[in-house]
């Protein structure tokens, strides 16, 4: 295929004849029910057609690069464009058929509405080896979090500051020559430290449940001692977890496994088990337990993967804030609930082996007593 330039004349009567849209002045594209559906205007009608150079001395001397394009934690633009669509399509249903979109959106509501009624969420911090509802897990986590903020608060920073770093490099190697290797490097340290800290908070919480005391050095030196010997399992883990995200198709094995393992750092760390028991440990608490701890899992991936996303999202709507700077807010925000839910996930994994503990105690008295009827 060659393509041929043709030009259009400057009399506006040749040109209406070789080019007869040159002339028309309305909307471009299927015209809807509503005005919101018309297409746009032809290029005749922008400045650009009409005083190109008056509308090119304001326009950008290079293109836009992609916030994120070659880092981690880039769903700003994606999750954005996406939710833009998806409120689009759900536009477009509400206009052909507004009874069954507010039907839908209305047992959505009331589903929600049930769920959230359906637990309990008295409870308190103490003691941590019990039974608690996915309501109280979540309220429980938040009274931890408020009785010691500052325990938690120096927990974390190490990994805050490594976070907002490898933010920092990641931010500065879409506008400069950052070294890939020390961007690559930074990153690993960054979620290395997101490891420990969970390990450092599960060891703090241990502690603090038995009324002793939480100091920073003696839960990080703690929890990495007992992650070393768990640490087959999480390479398993991750290494399995990375390959079947590889693919759209495993994808969902990937998320399977990821909310079977959610406890893995807990098992490790409070049970203190080597090797790759730690692995079907953790699988048997949650399938076990699944309609207590599965919505405390939901609620602890939403904060960690949609969260900062989310939150970038409105910045960018409602903001004049450039792509680098909203591209450094999903970090920043999984820093600020990875204490969160690491609290959860702990007293998740308390009130799974609780439960799991009552089921064998009931299942063992009542064997005697089916011996004895025989």
């Amino acid at each position: 295929m060659r393509p041929v330039i043709e030009t259009i004349p400057s009399n506006a009567e040749e040109a209406r004849e070789a080019f007869p849209w040159v002339s028309y002045r309305g909307h471009w594209g299927e015209v809807g029910p509503v005005r919101f559906y018309e297409g746009p205007t032809g290029p005749n009608r922008k400045t650009a057609w009409t005083r190109p150079f008056v509308w090119s001395a304001d326009a950008r001397s290079s293109s836009i690069v992609v916030p994120g394009s070659a880092a981690s934690n880039t769903g700003v633009s994606q999750f954005y464009c996406s939710a833009l669509g998806k409120g689009s399509d759900l536009f477009r249903s509400y206009v052909d058929n507004a009874p069954a979109v507010l039907a839908v959106l209305a047992i959505l509501i009331g589903l929600l509405v049930w769920l959230l009624r359906r637990t309990d969420w008295d409870s308190s911090p103490t003691p941590l080896a019990q039974y608690r509802r996915s309501g109280q897990i979540v309220n429980s986590s938040w009274q931890m979090l408020r009785q010691h903020p500052l325990t938690f608060f120096l927990i974390v920073l190490p990994m805050v500051v490594l976070n907002v770093t490898a933010a920092g490099f990641q931010t500065a190697a879409l506008v400069s020559n950052v070294p890939r290797w020390l961007v690559a490097g930074v990153d690993a340290l960054a979620v290395l430290s997101l490891l420990l800290s969970a390990g450092a908070v599960t060891v703090a919480m241990s502690r603090l449940g038995k009324g002793q005391s939480a100091r920073v050095g003696e839960v990080y030196v703690e929890g990495a001692r007992r992650l070393a010997v768990g640490a087959p399992a999480i390479a398993v883990a991750v290494v399995s977890l990375l390959l079947l995200t590889t693919s759209i198709f495993l994808a969902p094995v990937a998320l399977v496994l990821l909310g079977a393992w959610s406890l893995l750092v807990s098992v490790i760390v409070l049970e203190r088990r080597s090797g790759f028991g730690s692995l079907r440990r953790s699988l048997s608490l949650v399938w076990r337990s699944l309609g207590t701890t599965l919505p405390v899992l939901l609620l602890m991936l939403l904060l960690i993967t949609a969260a900062g996303a989310l939150l970038a999202t409105l910045l960018f709507v409602i903001t004049a804030l450039p792509f680098i700077v909203l591209n450094m807010v999903p970090p920043l925000t999984l820093v600020l609930v990875w204490p969160f839910t690491c609290v959860m996930a702990t007293y998740n994994y308390f009130s799974a082996a609780e439960e799991v503990e009552e089921h064998r105690a009931a299942k063992a008295a009542a064997q005697p007593a089916t011996q004895a009827c025989d």
